[in-house]
C-alpha cells in the first residue's frame, strides 16, 4: 500500500473512530454502561479502525444508521465472538482513561489513529510507529522538545587579538559564565589595543577584560560597557574567574589578581599585589556596585555567586589576618582559602587550612546551605584528617555555607602528580576535575580508601563523580598522547561538560587527535555514569590554552586562547603579532549545540 493510500485511510480512520466515541459518551449518558448483549462501541471503534488500516474495501459500516437509533452494533455485523464478549476496557462501567484518550490526540489538535507523537511538530499519520513529519527546517533535528542544531555542531566563535609594544600579543580567555544577557568572558591581555568585534581596550601593561557575548551569535552585547569594564594599572594584572547571576540579584562579579593603583571603571583604588572581587549589580553596570581587595600576596582563582554574596577561593601567599583567616605562611609557601564575600564588599567569613608546603584552591561552587571546593597541595594539609602527600595531590571538599566549616574531604594522592583544578554540581552529584600522572592514584575520604584512578600514561585528565556525601559514584580518565588536564566542568539536564587541554585525548566511548602538543578539546559526558557522548578539539602545532565553560538551553561555550595556525572546525587561524617562538595567543570563544 502506497503511503499516500495509508494516510488517506488513517484520516478517514480517525474521523470514524471519533464518531463512534461520542456514540459511546450517548450510550453511557443513555443506559449507564454498554448492553450485555452487545460490544461496546469502544470494541467497535477498535474494529473499525483496523478495517480501514488493513483493507483496500473498508467495512461497510452504516455510521448514519448508527448514529439514528441503536448506540450499540450487533455483534455478527462486527467480528465472529461471542455475543457477550467483554470490551477492550478492563471494567464494563470504566470511563475512557486520561492516558487513552491522549493517546489519540494528535499534534494539531484533532484525533489521531496511532500514539507516536513528535513535540517539534510531526505525526504518525501512516501508523508504522515512527514520526513521518518533522517540523523542523532541515538543518536543524528534534531534541529535548524543540527544533535545535546537530549535536557537537559549532554554532559561531569570536576571536580578540591585541598587539605589545614587542609586536607580541599574549592574551587568553580564563573564565566564562551565563548572564541574563549572554555569555560573560573575563581574562586578560598584554598591553596595546585589544579588539573583539565592535569594542577596543587599550592596556597600561596586562589588563584584565570583561565582555557579554550575545546568545544567537556572540556579537559584543554592549561596546561601551565593554570598554568600561577594562580593569587595571602599571601592574601585571590578571582575570581568573567570573560568576554571574539570572534572578533578582542579576549581575556578574568578577575576580583575580591586580596590582597598585587600578581602574574599575570609574572607581579607582590603591593596594599591593593582591586578589580583587568586584561586584557588578547588574549586567549593564559600568562600575562595580562593590570592590574587595584582599591582603597582599594573595589570589583569587575562582567565584561563585549565591544571591547578592560571593563565595571565592585561591590562595594566600604571605601570613595574614583577614576576614577570619589567620594564617601565618612561610616563605615559599601557601595556603588555600574560601571565603564568602558580601554583596556590599564586607567578609561574612574566611576558612584556610594549615599545613606545611604549597596549597591553592581552584574551582568553586555553590548550592544552597553547600559549598564544594577543588584544588591542590604539596607537603602537609589539615582537611578533616592531617594528610601528608606523596607528591603533589588534588583535593575536593563540601563546607558550610554559612560558617566556612570543613564537612568531609576527598583527596587524590599518587607518587607523582595530581591536579585539582574544576569542579561542577547537578542534582546528588558532585563533578571534580583536573589531571594525575601516577601509576597509582588512590582516592581518599577523610582517611578511608573509597577506590582509585587507572594509571597514568603521561599527564592524564580525570573526572571523579561524587554523591553529596563524598561518596564515591565513577571515575572517568582520558589518556593522550602528550599531557591532557580537566580546565573547566559544566553539568545539565543529563550532560556533563568537560573541557580542557590535550594532545590527543580519549575519553570512555570518544576520541579527538591533537594538532599539537597541547590543543583544546570540549566533551559531552552522561552526567549519570561518565559514557563519552561526543568530543570536539582545536588547536595548531603551538600551544593553546583553555580557560573555562558555560551552558544554557541550547550551547556549550568554551573560552581559551589559541596560537598561530589553530584550526577551528576546517579554519586555520593565524594570531596577531606571532614571533618565531610561538609567544602569541589570542583570545577564543566558540559556541557548540548541545
Amino acid at each position: 500500500m502506497h503511503a499516500s493510500e495509508r494516510s488517506a485511510r488513517a484520516k478517514r480512520a480517525r474521523q470514524e473512530r471519533s464518531t463512534l466515541e461520542n456514540l459511546a459518551r450517548e450510550e453511557r449518558s443513555a443506559f449507564g454502561k454498554p448492553r450485555p448483549t452487545h460490544v461496546s462501541v469502544r470494541f467497535a471503534a477498535t474494529a473499525i479502525t483496523a478495517c480501514w488500516l488493513s483493507t483496500a474495501l473498508g467495512c461497510g459500516f452504516d455510521l448514519a444508521a448508527l448514529r439514528s437509533g441503536d448506540a450499540a452494533v450487533p455483534v455478527d455485523a462486527l467480528v465472529d465472538a461471542p455475543v457477550d464478549a467483554p470490551p477492550l476496557d478492563a471494567s464494563r462501567d470504566a470511563e475512557p482513561s486520561d492516558a487513552a484518550h491522549d493517546a489519540f490526540v494528535d499534534h494539531d489538535g484533532g484525533r489521531d489513529a496511532c500514539a507516536a507523537e513528535d513535540p517539534c511538530g510531526g505525526g504518525d499519520d501512516d501508523c508504522d510507529g515512527s514520526i513521518d513529519e518533522d517540523a523542523c527546517p532541515e538543518a536543524l533535528e528534534c531534541r529535548r522538545g524543540a527544533c535545535r542544531a546537530p549535536v557537537g555542531s559549532l554554532r559561531w566563535e569570536q576571536v580578540a587579538s591585541s598587539s605589545a609594544d614587542d609586536g607580541i600579543g599574549r592574551d587568553r580567555a580564563r573564565a566564562v559564565s551565563r548572564a541574563a544577557d549572554g555569555f560573560v568572558v573575563v581574562g586578560d591581555w598584554s598591553g596595546g589595543t585589544l579588539t573583539l568585534g565592535e569594542a577596543s581596550f587599550v592596556a597600561n601593561a596586562q589588563d584584565v577584560f570583561a565582555v557579554t557575548l550575545g546568545f544567537a551569535d556572540g556579537a559584543v552585547v554592549d561596546a561601551a560597557l565593554v570598554d568600561a569594564m577594562a580593569i587595571g594599572g602599571a601592574a601585571s594584572d590578571e582575570g581568573l574567574g567570573v560568576s554571574s547571576s539570572t534572578g533578582a540579584s542579576s549581575g556578574s562579579t568578577v575576580v583575580g589578581r591586580v596590582g597598585g593603583t587600578v581602574s574599575f571603571g570609574s572607581a579607582v583604588t590603591t593596594g599591593p599585589l593582591s586578589g580583587f572581587v568586584a561586584r557588578y549589580g547588574t549586567p549593564s553596570s559600568l562600575t562595580p556596585s562593590a570592590i574587595t581587595r584582599l591582603p597582599a600576596s594573595s589570589t583569587v582563582r575562582a567565584v561563585a555567586t549565591s544571591g547578592e554574596d560571593a563565595i571565592v577561593a585561591g590562595a594566600l601567599e604571605a601570613s595574614v589576618s583577614w576576614g577570619g583567616c589567620a594564617v601565618t605562611v612561610a616563605s615559599g609557601t601557601s595556603r588555600a582559602f574560601v571565603a564568602r564575600v558580601r554583596g556590599d564588599g564586607s567578609v561574612a567569613w574566611c576558612t584556610s587550612w594549615d599545613g606545611e608546603g604549597i596549597a591553592s584552591a581552584n574551582a568553586v561552587a555553590v548550592d544552597g546551605g553547600e559549598v564544594f571546593v577543588a584544588g591542590a597541595f604539596e607537603g602537609r594539609l589539615e582537611l578533616t584528617t592531617s594528610v601528608e602527600s606523596r607528591g603533589f595531590d588534588a583535593f575536593v571538599g563540601r563546607l558550610d555555607a554559612d560558617t566556612g566549616t570543613l564537612r568531609w574531604a576527598v583527596v587524590a594522592s599518587g607518587n607523582g602528580v595530581e591536579e585539582g583544578s574544576a569542579i561542577g554540581l547537578h542534582g546528588d552529584h558532585v563533578y571534580f576535575g583536573g589531571a594525575h600522572a601516577s601509576a597509582a592514584t588512590e582516592l581518599s575520604r577523610d582517611g578511608a580508601v573509597l577506590g582509585s584512578l587507572p594509571p597514568a600514561s603521561d599527564l592524564d585528565a580525570f573526572v571523579v563523580a561524587l554523591g553529596r556525601d563524598g561518596a564515591l559514584r565513577w571515575t572517568r580518565t582520558s589518556a593522550g598522547t602528550f599531557e591532557s588536564r580537566v580546565r573547566g566542568l559544566a553539568a545539565v539536564e543529563g550532560e556533563l561538560f568537560v573541557m580542557g587541554e590535550h594532545g590527543g585525548v580519549s575519553w570512555s566511548g570518544c576520541s579527538a587527535a591533537g594538532a599539537g602538543a597541547r590543543d583544546v578539546f570540549v566533551a559531552s559526558l552522561a552526567a549519570d555514569d561518565g559514557a563519552c557522548r561526543w568530543v570536539r578539539s582545536h588547536g595548531g602545532p603551538a600551544d593553546d590554552l583553555a580557560g573555562g565553560v558555560a551552558v544554557d538551553e541550547d550551547l556549550v561555550v568554551i573560552v581559551g586562547a589559541i596560537n598561530d595556525g589553530a584550526v577551528v572546525d576546517g579554519t586555520a587561524w593565524a594570531t596577531v603579532g606571532e614571533d618565531a617562538a610561538g609567544r602569541d595567543t589570542d583570545v577564543y570563544v566558540a559556541a557548540y549545540a548541545w
